[in-house]
């Protein structure tokens, strides 16, 4: 079974967690579990993480979308109590090379996984924020919210964030990014329409370095394409995973397999493969 989530905004990506890589200061922890939201056609959904990769989702609501691409027609969500997240992940290790490149962290970070604002806000944040300045970060970039009686943090929208940009001064880089989009008058679709070079290129004239910035481009823009293969790179799969697959074949197995994390393993592919 698996549980696939279309969030608020430009495009849809299933739900997909790594163990040991929760970013706890963005959740309310409790005890051995993190408390937070998603959001789903805009209806904020509280869950609880578990580290085993457990999802223990805190609602049986179910939400519906009445207009499905322009055509008027009903997608429902059910939200079941219990979900197992490493299904992928387990299927995955039981090749030794896949298991390698999922435990060893290459670029894969799930909390590009929530949507565009978060992956964006975070990834950026992470180059400024000290131990002793999560709490200070905490507090300008997410609000308490209550749901079903839990406390939780959520993280605001960077449309929030540019209309009080003054609060975020503290934070020199993420500072600069909001400074850029307001002085150019782009909202996040402006940016994401832009080629995958010209997003990495603006994150990198605001100080963000270019290996968050390829990042945030790849997934929280959704570009599962934007290294294209070569034969670099299918060499180098081929070596990492003892096949001898043309381009196309390799391609398609990645985009199967990895969903929205395909991007990443282009990229430590080209990279950081030796």
């Amino acid at each position: 079974m698996k549980l696939q989530i279309k969030f608020d905004g430009p495009f849809d990506f299933e739900k997909s967690l790594i163990r040991d890589q929760i970013p706890s200061y963005l959740f309310r922890r409790v005890g051995r579990t993190f408390v937070t939201c998603i959001e789903v056609l805009g209806e904020d959904i509280p869950i609880r993480l578990f580290s085993d990769l457990t999802f223990q989702i805190l609602s049986r609501e179910k939400v519906e979308k009445l207009k499905v691409d322009g055509m008027r027609s009903k997608l429902t969500y059910f939200f079941w109590p219990e979900f197992r997240l490493s299904e992928l992940y387990e299927k995955l290790s039981r090749n030794e090379k896949f298991k390698q490149i999922i435990d060893g962290n290459y670029g894969m970070r799930p909390l590009r996984s929530y949507d565009l604002d978060f992956a964006i806000i975070v990834s950026i944040l992470l180059q400024d924020v000290s131990d002793r300045e999560i709490d200070k970060a905490l507090s300008m970039i997410s609000e308490i919210k209550w749901i079903n009686g839990i406390q939780i943090f959520k993280v605001k929208r960077i449309r929030d964030l540019m209309e009080n940009v003054e609060e975020s001064k503290d934070f020199p880089t993420l500072y600069r990014w909001l400074r850029r989009m307001l002085d150019k008058k782009f909202d996040v679709e402006t940016l994401w329409n832009k080629s995958t070079e010209k997003i990495v290129d603006f994150f990198q004239k605001c100080g963000v370095n270019r290996y968050n910035g390829e990042l945030i481009a790849l997934y929280g823009f959704g570009r599962e394409d934007a290294f294209p293969i070569d034969e670099e790179i299918g060499n180098r799969f081929n070596q990492v995973f003892d096949t001898s697959w043309s381009l196309q074949e390799i391609y398609q197995f990645v985009k199967e397999n990895f969903a929205g994390y395909c991007g990443a393993i282009w990229l430590y592919l080209r990279k950081w493969w030796k």
